[in-house]
């Protein structure tokens, strides 16, 4: 669920927010040398360079409405481009197929620490309510469209005629690995992908053309993430 309430919409708060959660992400988890917080957390390469972008539009602008305001003047245009930057990150990152904070919040490795960065608070039924796993299995098939673009089609053992979430779960995760040798768990994939629909698109990028993708995916609910499914049997196509 889209909730912009989690990032702050006066001037100052927000530029407090988006400056330190870009900083974060770009930190080492676990001191000099180890990977950032966006890899430990669940986000892509693309997924931070875009969040850190989106931090250098608003640092820019902001600046500008922060002079004019030191001038005694004002300028409309440029408090609507500030405006319009803070406004742009916050759709981007409440987005609801893509929701990054729910995604972040649903990590397996989240921290009391990650969730005051992000301002993600910990439901009170996930504290004191467990679900039982996700049993449904799940079966996916991916298709390249060209132009990096892969479409991504999910359906459960139940409902096998057309794409679909199980009332069991809330979205999809799928990890994958692109070219190299094929993995042999999931936990040789290096990026993924979540979604609240079983039927969805996502970008792996134009270069990758002629390059094995190797994928893995589950059924996950985004509150609790104890009660993921098991993961599918690997598939694997070819970038286009």
């Amino acid at each position: 669920m889209k909730n912009e309430s989690r990032i702050p919409r006066t001037d100052n708060e927000f530029d407090r927010y988006v400056n330190q959660t870009t900083d974060y992400l770009f930190e080492p988890s676990a001191g000099p040398g180890s990977t950032p917080n966006w890899t430990r957390l669940g986000l892509t390469a693309t997924e931070a360079t875009v969040w850190g972008s989106y931090r250098n539009t608003w640092i820019a602008k902001y600046a500008i409405t922060q002079k004019n305001a030191e001038r005694g003047t004002r300028d409309s245009i440029a408090i609507a481009e500030k405006n319009k930057a803070r406004i742009d990150f916050t759709d981007w990152v409440t987005d609801p197929e893509f929701n990054k904070l729910d995604r972040i919040g649903a990590s397996v490795n989240v921290t009391e620490t990650d969730r005051a960065v992000f301002h993600i608070k910990l439901r009170a039924d996930n504290r004191t309510t467990r679900k039982a796993p996700i049993a449904d299995s799940i079966f996916f098939n991916l298709r390249p469209l060209g132009g990096g673009i892969v479409r991504a089609s999910c359906r459960s053992v139940n409902d096998a005629s057309r794409a679909s979430i199980p009332a069991s779960a809330k979205a999809v995760e799928i990890y994958f690995k692109i070219n190299g040798t094929a993995p042999t768990s999931v936990a040789d994939c290096d990026e993924q992908v979540t979604s609240t629909r079983a039927l969805f698109n996502f970008d792996v990028h134009a270069n990758n053309a002629g390059q094995r993708l190797y994928a893995y995916a589950r059924w996950i609910d985004t509150s609790d993430t104890n009660r993921s499914s098991a993961w599918s049997e690997m598939v694997m196509i070819i970038v286009t």
